[in-house]
């Protein structure tokens, strides 16, 4: 990069010099292609109350736009209605002429006057009044007065365009030929014999004279007012009130302001990616909005929607969400792209964490000291981006090196890998990028692109929170002697980030602190590490699931409890069931167990379409196998094969009744359980709602597979009647379980030669078609 720094000052100086005058006609051709369209006219609202409208080039563009919005309503409408009821000052001069008289004749006066100096003779002169009609009246003058100081504003305009050339010769004859225009009606023999009141007449004392004196109503003179009113309240000039300010519309080529040329290459940065989504169909640009110092929309890329945003560089930041670090200012990067649906982990109100942004910058700096300028620009964007906790940025400037050809980025800033970095800070990254004004149109946008596709790339879609726990072996040694005690848990964010990771305590964070636990509130169990050697093994560890399930139980508020305590059931009887068949596949041999169970379901265990999933065959397998070694050890608690029962049968309601029509259910997947089909029983003669929809559904799918409802309604009742689900939620965080009430669940659920529920389901109900 300082090889490509290293040229003479004055040679740099005149390459910003050009530069900025490229930047001068681009941002003014942006400007003005998008004002109507997708500004509606309202992009001055972006500088106007901030310190941006003394950039000159921005006083040029509102001074034309305001002759090119305005002159049509002055020119097509008001003038025509004026010059209709031109007004005609009118005053009476008393004569006395001899005929023919000009005048009306007074003949009152007249036959006195007679009478009094000759009477016997007839009138010879006479008394009479003379109309006079004059134009020099203050509605008048007003009238010239406007379109001369009209005609100097676009007289203006076109001198300081031939000196900066800002405007195409299209537009430039536009603005000629409404001088022409103006020029004639001052030529008019009305309007020029006003003409030298009109340039001494003072508007601001003229306009109240005037509208004093016109009748209430409609009127073309009223409305002449107030378009004037309305064209000098948009004129943004120059600040201050020297006549040289006034006399001077000086551009940035002219006036070396580095912060000013920092605005505008920000401003055309902008204005450039606006373009380049308004010109890519596939985009679908959608919803700008122009406020001050902000210009914001919405997009689409790789068939995915965001956000964009761009905030004046040093403008405060107003998004409304309070920053992530104490006793600084919310700090608001230039551009940030974020999703449309950015990712949020909050707990009872509180804010834990949100997706970051990717962020852009551009930095312009001035030829001197180029290069510590823009040493200073990526360090202040690293803060940025290390307030914004965005992990991934682009800085955009005009002096860093070319790309390699073939390549679009100039390089790339990221921490040393030699040295140690932390799990967040090994993926922070910030790549640099050359966009100089004059860049030809087709490299601009192959840039452009280069951009979008890395800001898109470092915002990927995101699942929500989940425990992705592992427990650290508390039977670990290391030379120092060191025992876990503060920590004893790792926990992997991958919705944050990839190698993204806590070190907690299980009993003091997970499920509890929400600043680093981020499902507090879902239900989820806590990692933990299986050993299941032997039946005490297995025994405690379930004691342990069951004495956690019910301790959560004592926590979930009453509106929330059933649908709470199933899901938080499922995870239970998931978990034992996953040791219980640790331990069987340690030590099962199943021989007995599997000739057993093909007595009991026949055909359907493995050989018919209707047969039940391996899965499910594995489940009832252990099962049978803890059964048995439960009968050898003279263990009291026999919640471990129960809960195997419980877990085969729900996996194949779920099978056959939910996952057919899984799209068509209004019960999501995590919270269909053994206890859904009791509550829907329950709620079947509702005359509407949800649950009552739902069961309609689950006997349209037993009619598909040729279940007459009555039947499948009597299989439900034997569900409700048994309950099967209570004796679930029972096994899941409840008091031990003896073994007469585990061979009654045996019963109902397997049975003997075919009598059992979940016998019925493999003989009558058909398999979802697809893998579940």
């Amino acid at each position: 990069m300082s090889k490509q720094l290293q040229r003479p000052p004055s040679a740099a100086t005149q390459e910003s010099d050009l530069w900025l005058q490229h930047l001068q006609r681009r941002v003014m051709l942006l400007l003005l292609r998008h004002d109507q369209k997708l500004f509606q006219g309202q992009f001055r609202t972006f500088y106007v109350g901030s310190s941006l409208p003394t950039l000159p080039l921005l006083q040029f563009y509102d001074r034309y736009l305001k002759l090119q919005l305005f002159s049509a309503e002055l020119l097509d409408d008001i003038l025509p209605r004026v010059r209709r009821q031109w007004s005609l000052q009118t005053s009476q001069l008393a004569l006395n002429e001899e005929a023919p008289v000009r005048g009306e004749i007074d003949w009152s006066r007249t036959i006195a006057r007679t009478l009094a100096e000759a009477p016997d003779q007839p009138p010879l002169r006479f008394d009479t009044r003379l109309r006079q009609q004059s134009m020099h009246i203050p509605e008048n003058v007003l009238v010239v007065a406007i379109l001369l100081r009209y005609r100097q504003l676009v007289q203006g305009t076109l001198r300081d365009d031939q000196r900066e050339e800002m405007l195409t010769s299209q537009e430039r004859q536009q603005l000629v030929s409404l001088d022409e225009r103006l020029e004639r009606e001052l030529a008019t023999p009305h309007t020029r014999a006003l003409a030298e009141d009109a340039r001494k007449a003072d508007l601001d004392t003229l306009m109240p004279q005037v509208s004093a004196q016109l009748r209430p109503g409609s009127n073309p003179y009223r409305d002449l007012m107030a378009w004037w009113e309305q064209v000098s309240s948009l004129y943004i000039g120059a600040t201050g009130n020297s006549a040289d300010q006034q006399r001077h519309l000086t551009l940035l080529s002219r006036r070396r302001d580095a912060q000013m040329a920092q605005w505008l290459y920000e401003l055309w940065l902008a204005l450039e990616l606006l373009t380049f989504f308004q010109e890519m169909p596939e985009a679908q640009l959608s919803d700008v909005e122009v406020s001050c110092n902000q210009l914001r929309w919405r997009f689409t890329w790789q068939e995915r929607r965001f956000h964009f945003h761009f905030q004046r560089q040093l403008s405060p930041s107003n998004d409304g969400e309070a920053s992530a670090w104490q006793n600084i200012p919310v700090s608001q990067p230039s551009f940030t792209i974020m999703r449309e649906h950015p990712l949020k982990v909050e707990h009872k109100g509180t804010l834990i964490w949100k997706e970051p942004p990717f962020v852009l910058s551009a930095v312009y700096p001035a030829p001197e000291q180029a290069e510590a300028r823009l040493g200073e620009a990526i360090q202040r964007l690293l803060g940025l981006m290390q307030v914004q906790r965005a992990p991934q940025g682009a800085l955009c400037c005009p002096i860093v090196a070319a790309p390699e050809p073939g390549q679009q980025i100039s390089g790339t800033v990221r921490p040393d890998e030699r040295q140690y970095v932390n799990s967040a800070s090994v993926h922070t990254s910030l790549t640099l990028y050359k966009l100089t004004p004059d860049l030809p149109g087709d490299r601009l946008q192959e840039r452009l692109r280069a951009i979008l596709d890395q800001a898109i790339a470092s915002l990927p879609e995101r699942a929500a929170p989940a425990c992705h726990g592992f427990m650290l072996d508390v039977d670990s040694i290391n030379d120092s002697n060191d025992r876990l005690q503060e920590f004893d848990t790792v926990c992997p964010k991958p919705h944050i980030g990839p190698g993204i990771f806590d070190l907690v305590h299980s009993n003091h964070h997970c499920g509890r602190d929400p600043r680093v636990c981020h499902i507090v509130g879902q239900v989820a169990l806590p990692p933990r590490v299986v050993r299941v050697l032997n039946m005490d093994d297995l025994k405690l560890q379930i004691d342990k699931l069951r004495e956690y399930g019910a301790a959560s139980l004592l926590q979930i508020s009453d509106a929330d409890h059933e649908n709470v305590a199933e899901q938080l059931s499922s995870q239970i009887l998931q978990s034992v069931g996953t040791m219980v068949e640790q331990y069987f596949e340690k030590h099962g041999d199943v021989q007995s167990q599997e000739k057993y169970l093909r007595e009991v379901f026949g055909d359907y265990w493995k050989h018919q379409s209707r047969s039940l999933a391996e899965e499910t065959r594995h489940i009832l397998l252990s099962g049978e196998y803890v059964w048995d070694e439960y009968e050898k050890s003279g263990l009291k608690d026999w919640a471990a094969p129960a809960i195997q029962y419980c877990r085969a049968l729900e996996r194949e309601i779920k099978h056959r009744i939910y996952a057919p029509k899984r799209f068509d259910y209004t019960i999501k997947e995590k919270s269909w359980t053994l206890g859904t089909p009791k509550r829907l029983y329950e709620h079947r003669k509702d005359v509407r709602g949800d649950d009552r929809s739902n069961w309609d559904l689950m006997v349209e799918v037993a009619s598909l597979s040729g279940v007459s409802p009555k039947d499948f309604e009597t299989v439900m009742k034997r569900l409700y009647d048994e309950q099967v689900s209570n004796a679930r939620n029972d096994l899941a965080h409840g008091k031990p379980i003896d073994k007469q009430r585990a061979r009654k669940l045996r019963e109902i659920i397997i049975g003997h030669k075919g009598n059992g529920i979940l016998c019925w389901i493999a003989e009558n109900l058909d398999p979802a078609r697809e893998p579940y």
